[in-house]
């Protein structure tokens, strides 16, 4: 049995407190846990949620919130979430991901198709693993990502049934109408 200490990171012990990296996840959890009500309405409205609705490449509240989350959820990974299997098994994921999708443009035949898709699996596959981090597993922080999943379901009914009415498509009023081809 191995019964030697570890060392101490250099900005924590017994005289100096929490680490810096434990500080800022202590100030930014409780806030971010909140922000979990959020993060599926404003992905769910897209470009519709930003300071001009429906201009494309402007940053959306989502990816705002999303880099913000980002910024509690790497140190909370870092120094609580690290030794989880699920969280950790999930961040080799998104590691593998980010390696070899852009490895993928080699063979494609539009690349700023690729581009495009890249980013959007890259972008999903980050969210998706701050969103995991961030609830901890707690009971709280899967209420408040309930609480936003029921959010969006009533702002989609209203939107939905407001194009029924009015014959319009949301996107016709802010000219980011997206055709197919």
């Amino acid at each position: 049995m191995n019964t030697a200490a570890r060392p101490a990171a250099p900005d924590a012990g017994p005289d100096r407190g929490p680490g810096r990296l434990d500080q800022l996840v202590a100030r930014g959890y409780p806030a971010a846990q909140k922000a979990l009500v959020a993060v599926p309405l404003l992905a769910f409205a897209g470009p519709f949620a930003s300071i001009r609705p429906g201009s494309p490449g402007f940053p959306y509240f989502y990816r705002i919130l999303f880099v913000l989350g980002l910024v509690v959820a790497v140190p909370l990974f870092l120094t609580q979430l690290r030794r989880r299997l699920f969280p950790a098994l999930f961040t080799v994921l998104v590691a593998v991901w980010i390696v070899w999708a852009p490895v993928s443009l080699l063979w494609t035949s539009d690349r700023a198709a690729g581009q495009r898709e890249v980013l959007a699996g890259t972008s999903a596959l980050l969210g998706a693993w701050v969103t995991l981090i961030l609830t901890r597993g707690s009971h709280r922080s899967l209420r408040y990502l309930r609480w936003g999943w029921v959010l969006t379901f009533v702002v989609t009914v209203l939107v939905v049934a407001w194009e029924i009415v009015s014959w319009r498509h949301l996107g016709e009023l802010t000219g980011a109408v997206e055709y197919w081809a």
